[in-house]
């Protein structure tokens, strides 16, 4: 059967939530898809970037069917609620983790905690508690749970409109917290708006937020120097990723991830060798702070 491509044009790549977004229709379709392999690629198109899936004989509807399958498909109680928030986790309680979900050969769960949390960080005599995942944006302080944020956008469908919406439409932006990772979403300045707080609420796409929540797994936690770093934010300021002109599988956009050559700037030779394997551009991000202890990443510019 010959692969056929389908373009996804309600995501842009140079929105970081859109970059993940698109990793996380990759990964659900190939969890769904039930028959050949499922594989992503970018094109330029109007003022940004679109993915593209690419299966045999996929079609808009297959690809929508092949997602919800894997959506339906995921235990997420075992993959996202194991903690109301990644805070005060111990060394002890994640590698106790990351031990039951491998050997009961739950990928997809190892996988979150793997992009949750770091097992070994750095930190002074008698820290016990790991470090948690620099996309986690949101304030520290108050009511505001990062794993239930993420955990309340995979739950709130089971079926295809909104992902649809996400993936072929106009993003329509409801009440729905975008967890910082969408700029389009804007952060209200509350205190000097006419409108009551109670009116001006986080913005977000649902459906791009229930892709997105599993797209960040393609980003676990590893040490760089003295901190634990996700790969796309390897220095916890900026957030880059790739687009690439060759369709990828999921494996291969993973190992994608981990060339060092993606994350150093000015370096010739690298830019080479990410050439030869297909990356047309090089998102970065920043990773702006508000208030005390919260940020939000800018739209995506090409390097």
């Amino acid at each position: 059967m010959t692969a056929q491509a389908v373009p996804l044009p309600g995501i842009e790549g140079h929105n970081p939530l859109g970059a993940l977004a698109a990793l996380g229709a990759l990964s659900l379709a190939t969890d769904g898809a039930e028959d050949g392999q499922i594989r992503l690629s970018w094109q330029r198109g109007g003022r940004s970037w679109h993915p593209v899936l690419f299966g045999d004989g996929l079609t808009r509807e297959r690809a929508l069917e092949a997602i919800a399958r894997g959506h339906e498909a995921r235990d997420l109680k075992n993959e996202l609620g194991w903690d109301r928030d990644i805070m005060r986790l111990t060394r002890d309680d994640t590698r106790q983790l990351l031990h039951e979900r491998l050997t009961q050969r739950k990928q997809r769960e190892a996988e979150i905690v793997g992009a949750s949390v770091s097992e070994l960080p750095l930190r002074p005599p008698g820290r016990e508690f790991v470090s948690y995942t620099p996309f986690r944006l949101m304030p520290r302080r108050g009511r505001a749970r990062f794993l239930d944020k993420v955990k309340e956008h995979s739950e709130q469908q089971r079926g295809t409109p909104l992902v649809e919406g996400a993936l072929f439409g106009t993003w329509q932006y409801i009440h729905a917290n975008s967890l910082g990772w969408d700029p389009a979403a804007g952060v209200a300045a509350r205190a000097y708006t006419a409108e009551a707080p109670t009116f001006t609420g986080p913005r977000g796409v649902p459906g791009a937020l229930l892709l997105a929540a599993r797209g960040w797994t393609f980003f676990p936690l590893t040490q760089s120097r003295r901190r634990a770093m996700a790969p796309g934010m390897a220095d916890g300021r900026r957030f880059v990723w790739p687009l690439w002109s060759e369709p990828l599988d999921e494996g291969a956009v993973r190992l994608l991830l981990r060339l060092p050559a993606l994350y150093r700037d000015g370096d010739e030779d690298g830019q080479g060798l990410l050439a030869r394997h297909g990356v047309t551009v090089r998102m970065v991000a920043e990773r702006v702070p508000i208030g005390d202890d919260g940020a939000v990443f800018t739209w995506g510019e090409p390097r």
